[in-house]
């Protein structure tokens, strides 16, 4: 039979051969009776050479297939038959119909890869999408909002969550659930937040507390006018909250410096700006925080700026005499330290600075050259200035290298906690390294104020009967791990007759322990340190000796004073501010004592000797135990006031553990309803606090006629002589400086007396 009359005419072989899709035919005797030119190109074959050949002689290979069994059930049953199935060319996927017609079977190829890919690809798509949605740190959810009849919101349907939001919301298998069965006592104030962002489209970023933790929200809806879909995405931020409060802390340890110090960021905007900065500089740090440096310090008027910044690009750090403007006074000139800070990859993340003004100075200096110009005493002192002024300045470059590293790590330990899970190990070594730099800064900080107190004879000690040998055991116990763990051997000889001193054990513990510190610092493995305790006539001596480095003979006659350093070529820097034994130094002429360094030279070890008077009579130690033991303090009610709830939680602990009755309050109004229901015995308060301060409280305890014999305790960071009698004229009986010694409040409570 002829093609055309097999089909019906010249027109529709036309129409087969424009076809897009495969088509052929065959006979009863299973003969290509015609295949358009995209069946050839499918089966692999000519056009011509197909028409009368058999199917199964032509193609042996589709013998058993689903092709076989799909054309010989259509011949057979005369019913259509459809297959999908995967064939040539290239491996594509094609949908076949089988469908009798006239003498034989007619063949539909249809290529339905396209097709089959996209499929596959929404597939994989959709399982992408459900792995990366379940391992979100984040949780996240689709809610659809339901409204009663007057259009207020007042339920809501899960369709989506993942399993973050199940471990935070402790909800399971939520999808498809109601909030009203699976959590009834929903505050009605999230209704109107998802009802509010569902019905105007409007985005919402908030902050929320559930139980104990803080959130971080994000809420905006999803589809068109009509949908009433959001999606809401929560972030726990409890961790970075707490160590904002620490930082808060932190800073204002920093604040108490009697430098300024400032810090901006890679972008040039300030990010730190401590009190004695607002004082310096007379802008506040709520004007300055945020702002640009170039809109306070533009280098358009100061060259001198300009010749720094272009230092600190070159090298990292910049050291010297600058000018600046001030708000009010003009161009003042400042002794200035500029350190870069770079994270661990390498990155600018910006910069710290201290500064110090001396504008008065330098106008004395200019004085001092014009009076005695030519003049040799003139020339020396200018000379001892200008010594002052390099040592100076090299501590200054010491103090913002110790405290840039802490601050780096603090900073970029609380940027890390936003990444990591808070569950994993990465979050419990950030936890590790923001305690550890934490204390390094609070020990940094300490050691300013110990030197600047003694400068400006601050410091009143606390003193008592001292066993000197039992201190100095008590010393050794805390550096015996330290030494060991360097390979350094440690022999001690006492006093064979104990030595009482009347002393402040903390600050005599503070001496020797710097001392031994200092051994351990400057020796190697296999050397020794040597701590001796003796009587000379009226005198206890103590000696601490080593083998280790030892000390060039022009650096000794400077080794106590606080702004000299030794020569960094001896390899002595060893973190730290080198103030420990100007402290050492301080602390024992405040006890009538005198300090001794001596040393044969490098490699030869150093010798530092303390001396203390000893007093005219001995303490019975067993009369002082007895007479301690009768004074032990009764349980008391405490009352702690403090703005900063981590701190007063922890006094509050510390105190309960000695056995009182101890409550809290984190403002001024809370703190004093509390005080008239609880009538506390005793009462830490906090200074700084916002609203109602430290001094407005004492005043208000003092004016009620109930809580008049109360005992008040200020508890607080401002602790300059001006503070302590202002504190005095506002009701306070005593004056705590943070970070709290618990034995100096320990020994407060128990003079006590009610």
């Amino acid at each position: 039979m002829e093609i055309g009359t097999f089909f019906g005419g010249e027109l529709k072989l036309r129409i087969l051969e424009s076809f897009e899709d495969g088509f052929l035919t065959l006979d009863r005797e299973w003969r290509f009776t015609y295949a358009n030119q995209k069946a050839a190109i499918i089966v692999g074959k000519e056009q011509e050479k197909l028409n009368g050949k058999v199917i199964w002689e032509e193609f042996p290979d589709i013998i058993g297939t689903g092709f076989e069994i799909a054309y010989r059930k259509a011949m057979e049953t005369r019913v259509i038959q459809r297959i999908e199935i995967k064939g040539l060319p290239g491996g594509n996927w094609y949908n076949i119909s089988v469908f009798p017609s006239g003498e034989g079977i007619s063949v539909h190829w249809q290529d339905i890869t396209k097709e089959k890919q996209l499929v596959t690809a929404l597939r994989e798509s959709r399982e992408k999408y459900r792995a990366i949605f379940n391992s979100m740190v984040e949780s996240f959810a689709i809610i659809e909002m339901i409204y009663d009849s007057a259009g207020k919101p007042v339920d809501w349907r899960y369709l989506e969550s993942n399993q973050t939001h199940e471990k935070y919301s402790r909800m399971r298998n939520a999808n498809g659930k109601l909030i009203s069965r699976l959590a009834p006592k929903t505050e009605l104030s999230w209704f109107e937040i998802y009802g509010r962002v569902a019905l105007t489209g409007e985005p919402l970023q908030f902050e929320a507390m559930t139980g104990k933790r803080c959130y971080k929200m994000y809420a905006s809806k999803i589809g068109g006018p009509e949908s009433r879909k959001v999606a809401v995405l929560a972030y726990d931020i409890t961790e970075r909250k707490k160590n904002e409060e620490k930082l808060t802390f932190q800073a204002n340890l920093l604040s108490s410096v009697d430098d300024a110090v400032a810090a901006y960021d890679e972008n040039g905007n300030f990010t730190y700006w401590n009190r004695m900065a607002e004082k310096v500089f007379g802008w506040s740090a709520q004007k300055v925080i945020g702002q640009s440096v170039e809109k306070f310090f533009s280098t358009d008027n100061f060259r001198t700026l300009e010749v720094a910044l272009a230092k600190l690009s070159q090298v990292g750090c910049f050291t010297g005499e600058l000018e600046y403007p001030h708000k009010y006074k003009g161009v003042i000139k400042l002794d200035t330290h500029i350190k870069a800070l770079f994270n661990p990859n390498g990155e600018y993340k910006g910069a710290v600075g201290s500064f110090r003004d001396i504008t008065e100075r330098k106008r004395q200096e200019e004085e001092l050259k014009a009076d005695y110009q030519g003049k040799k005493s003139a020339l020396a002192l200018v000379d001892e200035l200008r010594s002052m002024d390099k040592n100076k300045n090299q501590f200054l470059g010491i103090l913002s290298h110790e405290l840039r590293n802490p601050l780096a790590s603090i900073m970029m330990s609380v940027s890390l906690i936003d990444l990591v899970r808070s569950d994993g190990k990465q979050f419990r070594q950030v936890k590790d390294i923001l305690k550890r730099q934490t204390i390094q800064l609070s020990r940094l900080v300490d050691d300013l104020l110990d030197v600047t107190r003694i400068s400006q004879n601050k410091i009143s000690l606390k003193k008592e009967s001292v066993i000197l040998n039992e201190l100095v055991i008590q010393v050794l116990e805390d550096y015996k791990g330290q030494l060991a763990s360097k390979g350094v051997e440690l022999e001690v000889e006492l006093n064979s007759v104990p030595l009482t001193l009347e002393a402040d054990p903390a600050r005599l513990i503070q001496v020797i322990g710097n001392l031994i510190n200092n051994a351990a610092k400057f020796t190697a493995r296999g050397d020794t340190v040597w701590v001796k305790v003796c009587r000379d006539k009226d005198e206890a001596v103590i000696c601490v000796r080593d083998s280790g480095m030892g000390i060039k003979p022009d650096v000794l006659p400077k080794l106590f004073l606080p702004f000299s350093q030794v020569d960094s070529s001896l390899g002595r820097s060893s973190g730290g501010l080198g103030l420990g034994l100007s402290i050492v130094k301080g602390m024992v002429e405040l006890h009538g004592g005198r300090v001794a360094a001596a040393s044969e030279g490098l490699g030869k070890g150093a010798q530092f000797t303390i001396c203390l008077p000893l007093p005219a009579f001995k303490v019975n130690k067993q009369e002082e135990q007895t007479t301690a033991q009768s004074k032990l303090s009764p349980t008391l009610r405490i009352l702690v006031i403090d703005d900063i709830p981590d701190v007063a939680e922890i006094i509050c602990s510390l105190l309960r553990l000695k056995g009182h009755e101890v409550i809290s309050a984190y403002n001024g109004g809370e703190g004093i309803a509390k005080a008239k229901e609880f009538h506390p015995q005793v009462l830490f308060c906090d200074i700084g606090m916002p609203g109602m301060n430290g001094y407005e409280i004492a005043g208000s305890i003092r004016r009620d006629q109930e809580l008049k014999d109360t005992c008040l305790i200020a508890l607080t960071g401002y602790a300059q002589p001006e503070d302590l009698e202002r504190a005095r004229a506002a009701g306070f009986n005593r004056h705590l400086a943070k970070p709290v010694d618990i034995a100096e409040l320990e020994k407060i409570l128990k003079e006590l007396r009610f």
